[in-house]
């Protein structure tokens, strides 16, 4: 979760095995608020993403995408 209250925001970088959105993901229910499209490792800009978003911090000064990360959470 990033941002500053009231202006909160859930982001996320999912990774699946293989290169199709796995159907197990496409029946869940809050599929349909997600904004999905494949990343590109070979380019710049993706694998930063990645990075704030596997590599983001709860805690004063630390930013994804700019924004306060207010909770941090990996789940397997």
């Amino acid at each position: 979760m990033v941002g500053a209250e009231p202006n909160l925001d859930i982001k996320g970088v999912w990774c699946f095995r293989g290169t199709e959105m796995p159907q197990e993901a496409k029946d869940h229910p809050q599929f349909e608020y997600m904004q999905t499209r494949k990343m590109d490792l070979n380019d710049p800009k993706d694998v930063e993403l990645i990075a704030q978003h596997w590599g983001a911090k709860e805690g004063e000064g630390e930013t994804c995408e700019g924004l306060p990360v207010v909770v941090s959470a990996w789940h397997k």
